[in-house]
């Protein structure tokens, strides 16, 4: 903890040229259910949802029209992969909706679920070149933490943000990791 102090003390001196970053909370989601599709790929490509070149989003919104499952206006990102571990070509991510219950599934679209927990969380408003200052943040704050450590599985995490926007100069998304109370 020593040693990551001066990193994240500086991790917490934006400025409204850069972003702005909330302070780190902890909270308890409910479960919910996810409407899936894989994407694998540097995670800094995955495409604004609504965007001109988004395929993903788009395609989850149209199936579950077709299936006429209700859904939540919310761009989902499960990160599976440290991206300063993963190769980028390797880094996997599932880009989800959140829906009104679990449903059949296809060859590309799956159900999956944000699984009930403590969440370590914060808010990112900036460009969205910053949003990985966020995922930063968080993980150094939790690092440090007196109180919380992560999980021994892999460390994954968690982005939600407005769907519908296409290519916003102003990114706002709130980021998740999933915590547990230290011994």
């Amino acid at each position: 903890r020593t040693i990551k102090r001066p990193r994240i003390q500086q991790y917490t001196r934006w400025t409204s040229d850069n972003c702005v970053l909330s302070e780190v909370r902890y909270q308890s989601p409910r479960e919910l259910p996810l409407l899936a599709t894989r994407y694998v790929g540097p995670y800094d490509e995955i495409p604004q949802p609504t965007s001109a070149n988004d395929r993903h989003w788009r395609m989850l919104i149209e199936w579950a029209g077709q299936k006429r499952v209700s859904y939540q206006p919310i761009a989902v990102v499960m990160f599976h992969d440290n991206p300063w571990l993963t190769p980028r070509a390797q880094q996997r991510a599932d880009l989800c909706i959140p829906v009104s219950s679990v449903t059949a599934r296809s060859r590309s679209v799956r159900c999956t679920q944000l699984t009930s927990g403590v969440y370590a969380a914060i808010t990112h408003m900036g460009p969205p070149s910053t949003r990985h200052q966020a995922f930063r943040r968080l993980a150094d704050t939790v690092h440090a933490s007196e109180r919380y450590t992560f999980p021994n599985d892999p460390a994954g995490a968690i982005s939600m943000s407005p769907l519908g926007r296409g290519e916003p100069e102003i990114d706002y998304t709130d980021v998740y990791m999933l915590v547990i109370p230290k011994e």
